[in-house]
């Protein structure tokens, strides 16, 4: 009966107040400043009024009362209460109009700006809630909101030390509506990437920086670029532990570190990579670029490499940072395939898809002043196959040798080279075959024959009849005739797999061209572990007739490398050493009778010691002193 009622009477006076409805917004701050009425009514009143504002008009006089009254203790709570139930309401419906989220934004901007402790919270409160459910593409309300969260992050970081829960929810709202100033948002937000205050406290806001990078990107892309240098360029070494989620719960206390928390910045700039690239394609590989060379410097490869100057024709470029990389990078690792935030990978799915404008500027970018070789490799193999899309656009750079004789560059480059031939023109053929074949470009005896081995790469992937000049299908017939003509394999290659030694051994041996698919190697290695897998099961105190059959494996073996000579050395030293150890077992168990059930007699094991004593295993080496 009462709620209907209350209901009716507040929002009669709603109705008939005066524009800013004053009366209103006095009459639940006298609810709520008596102690004579009750606080639930006070709630049911507050919400009421809530619900029926509709523009900033309709809070007039709420401002103005904080304007005049900005230290009062019951409009304090007031707007505290308010607040959540703005926020409950939105969140219920899980939208609201540009005219309410102008209105709330406007409060909330009013109290930000009155710098105090009190009004901060609910500020904080109407803010998330815009954030989440707010159109933002709406030009009237990104300025409200621009403004309101810029005084936010402002006000947190006045303090010493800074208001860390609430610069967090700043950050993100001014990230998220950095289009409204993008002057006034970029160097608020510069100070996060910049010590002495990085090294403070990247680990809690970088995250929450690099989560809105895309409209970032979008407002300012250059800036958007800077983010990506400096995340990737800087890291947070501290490995002391911190609460997940930004303060420990009493409920379920998880905890991560600084150095976890941080990388959590690169995660959002990875995943969010395709779409910059997207929004930006010469922005977006500037940040490629920056992120490969930053990331190399963080993570323990060692010294960087010496710049390598490559002239690409028009313009020159250095390949900075560390690019050795093993394998083809088009290679999925089942073991370890890339993750959404994997850079490379997302910049390839970019180049795949991409129209041919928007490959071009991309290409254009990466010639600007430095890049890397992993995002020129990527160019060209994407390039090779789109070769009918951006085959003349590529073309040109190949023409000089540089992309080619570079050795992260070479196997792509001949890709690139190999799937464009037949669609080029005659004339193009013979400039690049003079360039091919011309000496005096090689100073040394070594530099000539590692341009043999690069000719030797191409020729053999183009036919004879292709080629345009003769003394370039004579030089392929004299390579294929020396059987120079190679496969365009990667400069570098590395396996890991999850089997056991065994496997391992084998693949090993075999990358050296050893045959490990049948021939004495496999045969006396099979043999070699299954004595080794029978030592290790048999224990020191087995029975005699584990002991003899130990023995004679051991003798058998023995036997089987007497009649193999020029093993393989690997696998002839691992031989002996099991021989060794099946030995040992014997000689040394309790339980070995000389000359009993089958175990050898003194006489026999003296000879097989001795012989044992006398192998070349372990080589001797030489030491000083």
């Amino acid at each position: 009966m009462l709620a209907p009622a209350l209901r009716f009477a507040i929002e009669r006076i709603w109705r008939v107040d005066a524009p800013g409805r004053p009366q209103s917004w006095r009459l639940v701050c006298e609810i709520f400043s008596t102690g004579k009425v009750d606080p639930v009514l006070g709630n049911v009143a507050l919400r009421i009024l809530s619900e029926n504002v509709t523009d900033v008009g309709d809070l007039a006089g709420l401002i103005e009362r904080v304007a005049a009254t900005p230290d009062d203790a019951t409009l304090a709570s007031v707007l505290n209460r308010l607040s959540r139930f703005v926020s409950m309401e939105i969140e219920g419906t899980r939208s609201i109009t540009p005219e309410r989220a102008i209105a709330w934004a406007t409060l909330s901007e009013r109290l930000t700006r009155a710098n105090r402790f009190p009004l901060f919270d609910p500020a904080r409160v109407l803010m998330q809630a815009i954030f989440q459910y707010g159109d933002l593409s709406d030009a009237a309300l990104l300025d409200v909101f621009g403004r309101a969260a810029r005084a936010m992050l402002g006000f947190a970081w006045s303090h010493s030390p800074p208001l860390q829960a609430t610069s967090v929810s700043a950050i993100r709202f001014v990230g998220k509506s950095f289009a409204a100033d993008a002057t006034a948002s970029r160097a608020l937000l510069d100070r996060i990437l910049r010590d002495p205050h990085f090294s403070q406290y990247a680990d809690r806001e970088a995250p929450w920086l690099s989560e809105q990078i895309l409209p970032i990107a979008a407002a300012d892309p250059a800036f958007a670029v800077e983010v990506y240098r400096c995340i990737y360029g800087q890291m947070i070494t501290d490995t002391a532990t911190s609460a997940l989620g930004g303060s420990r719960s009493r409920i379920m206390p998880l905890s991560s570190n600084r150095r976890q928390d941080y990388e959590h910045s690169r995660w959002h700039l990875g995943q969010s990579l395709g779409r910059f690239l997207d929004i930006s394609p010469e922005h977006g590989t500037r940040a490629v670029i920056e992120a490969v060379i930053g990331r190399a410097a963080t993570e323990g490869y060692g010294i960087p490499d010496e710049p390598v100057l490559i002239d690409l024709g028009t313009t020159k470029v250095e390949f900075r940072g560390h690019d050795a990389e093993f394998n083809a990078w088009e290679e999925e690792d089942h073991d370890a395939p890339g993750g959404d935030d994997d850079l490379l990978k997302n910049f390839v799915a970019f180049l795949r898809r991409c129209n041919a404008e928007a490959f071009s500027v991309s290409v254009a970018a990466a010639s600007r002043d430095y890049a890397t070789a992993s995002v020129w490799t990527r160019i060209l193999g994407v390039a090779s196959e789109r070769v009918e899309e951006v085959g003349d656009l590529v073309w040109p750079l190949t023409e000089r040798p540089d992309l080619i004789e570079n050795s992260d560059t070479l196997r792509d480059a001949v890709r690139f080279v190999v799937a464009a031939w037949p669609s080029r023109a005659q004339e193009e053929k013979v400039r690049v075959e003079r360039m091919w074949l011309d000496d005096t470009r090689h100073p040394d005896e070594e530099r000539q024959k590692r341009w043999r081995l690069i000719l030797g790469r191409l020729l053999a992937l183009i036919p004879e009849e292709e080629l345009a000049l003769a003394a370039t299908r004579n030089l392929r017939r004299q390579m294929e005739k020396a059987e120079e003509l190679e496969e365009n394999r990667p400069i570098r290659t590395s396996h890991f797999s999850w089997g056991g030694h065994e496997d391992w051994e084998i693949e090993r041996l075999r990358q050296e061209g050893v045959d490990m698919d049948a021939g004495p190697n496999r045969m006396v290695l099979d043999a070699s572990n299954a004595l080794d897998a029978m030592c290790n099961a048999t224990p020191n105190d087995g029975g005699a007739a584990a002991l003899t059959a130990l023995w004679s494996d051991a003798m058998a073996l023995m036997a089987l490398l007497d009649g193999n000579l020029g093993l393989h050395g690997r696998v002839d030293h691992s031989a002996w050493g099991h021989i060794s150890n099946a030995i040992e077992r014997v000689a040394s168990s309790p339980n070995y009778a000389p000359g009993v059930d089958g175990l050898p007699d003194l006489e026999t094991m003296f000879a097989v010691l001795d012989r044992l004593s006398s192998s070349r295993y372990p080589e001797t080496r030489e030491t000083k002193g």
